[in-house]
């Protein structure tokens, strides 16, 4: 039997769909009973609320900062491994290679994968072969400075990756919390408004001006889920973002994907304005870190020989 459609808690489902949005109806909802609290009847309800959101309040902007922390890691864990690539390893190859040539079996000790191995992978791949690269140095007496850049450098990755995981670890902590807040916000401005349908029985038309009506009548998707062909990129969704907006790509297919915002549905994803997530893993963030607001298709692209997926959650 379908549920009573007035037992169904507007304002929760909201929530669920957006933190952002979230924030944005309850601060209206205590905006307006702010408005009327010298009244008798509003002084104990606005009490009550401001208490709740306030909790919402300071739970969201914690959880905020927290997924600002996690996406400054990745920027200083993205652009060590850009430097890897343009940079470091080609100092070292070619200090290494003035010692042994390429081909000859030492040099093919130190590089048995060549280039590949530090360019592409999953990023603990790619962090181990610097690893491994200082371990077989260890027994060249002649590269010994090659060898202390590598395990310095080793140590700069590791630390970036160590602290990026254990900021996502202290980011999931302080989610749960806002949706348990969130959840006591809802639930409050569900009773709230049954409260209000009491007030204004014979003039419920009333009631509106005490909820964020534009925001609770916009029902937009929030979960997308992708399969991303070799060699090919697709709009996932099409919307107009907002600055609070947060998604989480989640990538659970064996190919590294990126994820960008265009403004036309057949613009390309560019080199250095997409974010990339590896296979098996997930980041959160600000949908400020895909590109320009303005632009309204938010795409994928596969770049790999195999196929990937993808789901999108908006947060």
């Amino acid at each position: 039997m379908r549920r009573w459609i007035y037992l169904i808690n507007p304002f929760a489902v909201i929530g669920k769909m957006s933190f952002a949005k979230g924030i944005k109806i309850s601060t209206y909802h205590l905006a307006q009973l702010e408005l009327n609290k010298t009244l008798p009847f509003f002084g104990g309800i606005y009490i009550i609320y401001k208490v709740l959101h306030d909790d919402f309040d300071l739970a969201y902007n914690l959880w905020r900062v927290q997924v600002g922390y996690q996406k400054g890691s990745t920027l200083s864990k993205n652009e060590l491994l850009r430097n890897l690539v343009d940079v470091k390893f080609g100092e070292w190859e070619y200090v290494i290679a003035g010692v042994f040539k390429p081909n000859t079996p030492n040099y093919i000790m130190l590089f048995p994968r060549g280039k590949s191995i530090f360019v592409r992978g999953s990023i603990e791949s790619r962090i181990n072969a610097v690893g491994q690269l200082g371990i077989a140095l260890g027994g060249f007496e002649t590269l010994s400075e090659v060898k202390a850049d590598v395990d310095d450098f080793f140590g700069q990755l590791t630390n970036v990756r160590e602290d990026q995981l254990g900021k996502k670890g202290s980011k999931g902590v302080k989610s749960d919390d806002v949706e348990h807040k969130m959840a006591a916000v809802t639930t409050q401005m569900y009773a709230n408004l049954g409260l209000l349908m009491n007030h204004y029985k014979d003039d419920p038309k009333l009631i509106e001006s005490f909820f964020d009506m534009t925001t609770i009548r916009r029902h937009e998707q929030t979960v997308f889920r992708k399969t991303v062909k070799k060699h090919r990129d697709y709009v996932v969704v099409e919307r107009t973002f907002d600055e609070g907006d947060y998604v989480k790509l989640k990538n659970d297919g064996d190919v590294s994907l990126s994820f960008a915002l265009v403004a036309q549905a057949n613009d390309p994803i560019t080199l250095g304005t997409s974010v990339v997530v590896n296979a098996e893993d997930e980041k959160l963030i600000s949908i400020k870190s895909l590109g320009d607001l303005s632009n309204r298709f938010l795409k994928v692209q596969n770049t790999t020989e195999f196929s990937g997926h993808c789901v999108l959650e908006f947060q």
